[in-house]
C-alpha cells in the first residue's frame, strides 16, 4: 500500500498536479499528520504547525493581499490558524477536483477514436462478427 506522500510524488511525476500543489499536498500532509499522531495534542498555534501553514500557497497569496491592503487578505487572516487550515485544504480540493474534471472532460473530447468507414467484417458463417460489433462509434 502506497502512502500519501508517495501518491502525490507519483501524481506530480505523470504530470497531474503542479509543483506548487504539490507542496502544499506535502504541507498539509505534515501538518494532518503532527495533529493526528501527537499524543500530547498539537495546536495550530506551535510553532512548526505555524511554519507549515505559512508554506500554503492561498497563505502566501493572502500575505500578499494583506500587504496590498486588499479585503480578502484582511478577512483570511481575522480566522484562527485551524479555520485558516481548513479552508486551504478546501480551496485546494476544490481546485485539483477542477483540474480532474478539466483533465477528463478534455480526454473524453480529444481522445474519441475516429472511425473510418470501413467494410464490415464477416464471420465464418456470412454474418456480422460480434467481435466488431463494439467497436462502432457513433458519428458526430
Amino acid at each position: 500500500m502506497w502512502n500519501f506522500t508517495a501518491k502525490v510524488g507519483v501524481a506530480f511525476a505523470v504530470g497531474l498536479i503542479t509543483s506548487e500543489e504539490r507542496r502544499d499536498l506535502e504541507s498539509v500532509n505534515k501538518i494532518r499528520n503532527t495533529v493526528a499522531h501527537n499524543i500530547r495534542g498539537a495546536t495550530f498555534r506551535g510553532r512548526r504547525i505555524r511554519n507549515w501553514l505559512s508554506e500554503l500557497s492561498l497563505v502566501r497569496e493572502a500575505r500578499r493581499q494583506l500587504r496590498a491592503g486588499e479585503e480578502d487578505g484582511r478577512q483570511f487572516f481575522a480566522m484562527n490558524p485551524r479555520e485558516r487550515f481548513g479552508f486551504c485544504v478546501w480551496v485546494l480540493g476544490t481546485r485539483l477536483e477542477q483540474h480532474w474534471r478539466i483533465r477528463r472532460l478534455a480526454r473524453a473530447n480529444l481522445c474519441v477514436p475516429r472511425m473510418s468507414k470501413r467494410p464490415e467484417s464477416r464471420g465464418s458463417a456470412g454474418r456480422r462478427s460480434r467481435a466488431n460489433e463494439s467497436l462502432s462509434v457513433p458519428q458526430r
